[in-house]
C-alpha cells in the first residue's frame, strides 16, 4: 500500500497511459473520456496491435497498460508474462468483454485489475485511480482460491 505522500505524487503529476486496443473507436472513446474528466490520467500513446504495443514500450516509460482483452482476436495469454518481466513497475488493467473467469484466472497473477468493456466512464476512472494508488480493481468475481 502506498503512502499519503506516495499518492499525492502520483496526483499531482500526470499519470502516463498506455492503451492497446485493436478499435480505434474504443481507443478514441477513452481517451476522450480521460481528457475530459481527469487532467491527471493521460494517454499518451495509443496502439492497435502486440507489436506497436511492445516497440512503444521499448521507447518510452508508462505508468499504465490499458489492455484490450482480445487485440485481433489474440487473447493476451503469451504476452502479460513478457510485459511483466520486460517491465515490472508497469500496472496492467485489462479491459474485457469476456465472462470467462478461466481465462482471467490465467492471468491474475500477472495484472493488476480487469475491467468490463460494458463499465460507466466513472467506473473506468475509479478502476485506474485504484490501480496507480497499488490497489488491485476486477469486476468480474475471482473465485478465492485464485487471489494473490
Amino acid at each position: 500500500m502506498l503512502t499519503i505522500e506516495e499518492l499525492f505524487k502520483i496526483f499531482e503529476n500526470n499519470v502516463s497511459i498506455i492503451h492497446a486496443d485493436d478499435a480505434k473507436v474504443i481507443r478514441d472513446g477513452i481517451r476522450r473520456i480521460l481528457h475530459d474528466e481527469t487532467p491527471h490520467l493521460r494517454i499518451k500513446a495509443s496502439v492497435s496491435s502486440y507489436k506497436e504495443l511492445f516497440k512503444t514500450l521499448k521507447k518510452n516509460p508508462f505508468d499504465l497498460l490499458l489492455l484490450d482483452g482480445a487485440i485481433n482476436g489474440e487473447t493476451p495469454d503469451q504476452y502479460l508474462s513478457k510485459i511483466k518481466k520486460r517491465y515490472p513497475k508497469l500496472k496492467i488493467l485489462i479491459l474485457w468483454l469476456g465472462s470467462d473467469e478461466n481465462s482471467l484466472t490465467k492471468w491474475i497473477n500477472l495484472i493488476d485489475g480487469q475491467l468490463s468493456l460494458s463499465a460507466e466512464k466513472e467506473e473506468l476512472i475509479y478502476a485506474i485511480e485504484q490501480i496507480i494508488s497499488g490497489n488491485r480493481y476486477f469486476t468480474l468475481q475471482v473465485s478465492y482460491k485464485h487471489r494473490p
